[in-house]
């Protein structure tokens, strides 16, 4: 008979398995396209983009907002410093863009220690929009009717806000590798574990669109200046009052080619962090995930009794893994740098519960350059 640790780690295994082979099935049903708005219109959209300093291939990924298929929309980047490096960058393109599609915004008198949350609060005071985007300066959009999709999503009854997985693209390096896998490997199974409920009950920072309405009601963003999550906290308030978050029908680029152990070191236990302090609950029930390290650990207890069993465990395990990151890339991610690296899902994976033990232990996480402490809640206060 198995005892309570072969039926602890033989479970861990299962539910890994299961949560791998959702992930087809929740992208299955997250790419069914929304129909255009009921009424016809299009309302007037503001892009918000915060940014602080020069990501990969920014101009690209700016431009790619700027020539958007929409009939009616702005582009307002924000920065804090007027000496920002990608400053040049934003001057050029506002050279040739049309007039009165982009501004850009320096400083300003915005409050709060999140200066994401900043530049977002000095661009929303310019806005004009009635529907709000907000996206990450390191995205992507996916095409030239990222805004349609998101305006007839948004336009679904009880919608106060629409939400995108991200995916990332072009790794280079071993680094930006591992970024890429641990992302494209689980978020979508994040919205998975959501999809029987009528609402996400949170925000993904990759793309955020608002119904103007909807965000002023719950305090607009202000109310996250002083949050490290501000994404995850305006779905969450958008939800607390009472109003819908979908996800998109779509995913998002995020442009990462290459990346440096240091920084996504402290990227990871930056996200491990922030995730225990806003979803304490939900963070420690992902150790339950760690299926790879449990049927490893299954298969070296009983390497000299039963070692088919064992392997067999650590196949399977491995098999459904390697089959819904391979079968997302093949038809939805379609990037030729995930099938170069895939041999390091496995290593990805037996490392990750290393980095989820760690992130328990402390509070202090560094971001854009700046340490921090994140309180109960997510919220931040300065380190001394």
């Amino acid at each position: 008979m198995p005892g309570a640790v072969d039926i602890v780690l033989l479970s861990i295994a299962a539910l890994t398995v299961a949560a791998a082979l959702s992930m087809p099935v929740a992208a299955w049903f997250l790419l069914r396209r929304p129909p255009p708005p009921a009424d016809g219109s299009w309302p007037r959209v503001s892009i918000l983009k915060p940014i602080k300093g020069v990501d990969e291939e920014a101009e690209e990924n700016f431009r790619s907002y700027l020539d958007q298929d929409y009939p009616d929309f702005e582009v307002i980047f924000a920065i804090l410093d007027a000496a920002d490096p990608v400053r040049p960058i934003l001057e050029r393109l506002r050279e040739g863009a049309p007039p009165g599609r982009m501004q850009i915004v320096i400083g300003g008198p915005a409050p709060g220690l999140n200066a994401k949350a900043r530049n977002l609060q000095n661009a929303y005071a310019v806005a004009t929009g009635e529907a709000i985007v907000v996206n990450d300066s390191d995205t992507r959009a996916p095409g030239r009717d990222y805004l349609r999709l998101l305006v007839s999503t948004l336009a679904k009854p009880e919608c106060g806000a629409v939400t995108v997985i991200p995916v990332c693209l072009g790794a280079e390096n071993l680094p930006a590798a591992c970024e890429s896998l641990g992302m494209n490997g689980s978020t979508l199974g994040i919205y998975a574990a959501q999809g029987w409920r009528r609402s996400l009950d949170f925000g993904i920072g990759a793309t955020l669109a608002f119904r103007r309405e909807a965000l002023e009601a719950i305090g607009g963003f202000a109310a996250v200046g002083d949050c490290i999550a501000d994404d995850h906290e305006l779905g969450h308030l958008i939800f607390r009052s009472g109003r819908r978050v979908l996800a998109a029908p779509f995913f998002m680029p995020i442009i990462l080619h290459r990346y440096i152990w240091s920084a996504y070191l402290r990227h990871v236990l930056r996200w491990g962090r922030t995730i225990r302090a806003v979803r304490p609950g939900v963070y420690a029930l992902a150790g339950l995930l760690f299926g790879l390290p449990s049927a490893a650990a299954f298969a070296l207890i009983h390497a000299v009794d039963a070692p088919l069993l064992g392997v067999s465990v650590v196949a399977a395990t491995l098999g459904a893994r390697l089959f819904a990151v391979g079968w997302l890339n093949a038809f939805y991610y379609r990037d030729r740098a995930t099938w170069k690296y895939l041999w390091l899902l496995p290593v990805n994976d037996l490392l990750m519960p290393f980095g989820w033990l760690y992130a328990w232990f402390g509070s202090t996480v560094e971001w854009r350059g700046a340490q921090y402490r994140i309180g109960p809640r997510g919220v931040l206060r300065p380190v001394r």
